[in-house]
């Protein structure tokens, strides 16, 4: 379980959480849930990662953000009393723990503890879709691809830790797959990036924290 939901907890809830979760697990490809349908519970990410996405009346699609292991999706629905907001994909195979939404909000009611850590979580997510929201008006797309491969890149071997199609990588960032491609190839011809299908390793990180940087 997410440590952060459950710091400070008390030992009942603590206790009734590990009773009642489920723990799953998911291919590539398949859903935790979709936009429209009723908020059920609570999932944090064990491993892999889930891209969430808003579609649109015209059927355009619009991904919200990328969750990987200790994420936390559907609380906001939830907590709200709205139905789901989003539309959860695997995009890397992936496990997760389940909390019935009836447990999730007595907790809320009965452990401060808990409810606080809630609130923490949510304006963590504000904050950042907010950073998004700034960094589509303010940066080049190669500044935006630059910055989400630093942010998900593994520290020690540089590879990018989820596995996305161009058309994916646009779709985070807000820019064309003609672009991103673009970008990489350029970065590629530079030795900044190494390319093999869809895995993205980084050579040069200096230079990619530079190209990160807003124009």
């Amino acid at each position: 379980m997410n440590e952060g939901i459950l710091t400070d907890a008390l030992p009942e809830t603590i206790t009734a959480w590990d009773e009642c979760k489920k723990v799953m697990g998911l291919p590539r490809g398949h859903f935790l849930f979709h936009q429209g349908e009723p908020a059920e519970g609570l999932y944090v990410i064990l491993s892999g990662f889930i891209k969430l996405y808003r579609t649109g009346a015209a059927g355009d699609l619009q991904v919200v953000r990328l969750v990987g292991p200790g994420g936390v999706l559907g609380h906001r629905s939830l907590m709200a009393r709205e139905p789901l907001g989003a539309t959860a994909e695997v995009i890397q195979d992936a496990s997760f723990c389940f909390v019935p939404g009836n447990l999730v909000l007595d907790t809320l009611d009965g452990d401060p503890a808990v409810a606080w850590n809630m609130m923490r979580i949510l304006a963590r997510s504000l904050g950042q879709s907010e950073g998004r929201l700034l960094a589509v008006a303010r940066m080049s797309t190669g500044a935006r691809v630059a910055s989400l491969l630093l942010e998900y890149a593994d520290p020690d071997t540089g590879l990018f830790m989820v596995a996305l199609t161009r058309e994916e990588i646009g779709q985070v960032i807000g820019a064309t797959t003609e672009s991103v491609s673009r970008v990489l190839r350029s970065w590629e011809s530079l030795g900044v990036i190494a390319l093999e299908g869809r895995s993205i390793r980084i050579l040069d990180r200096p230079a990619l924290v530079g190209s990160a940087s807003p124009a």
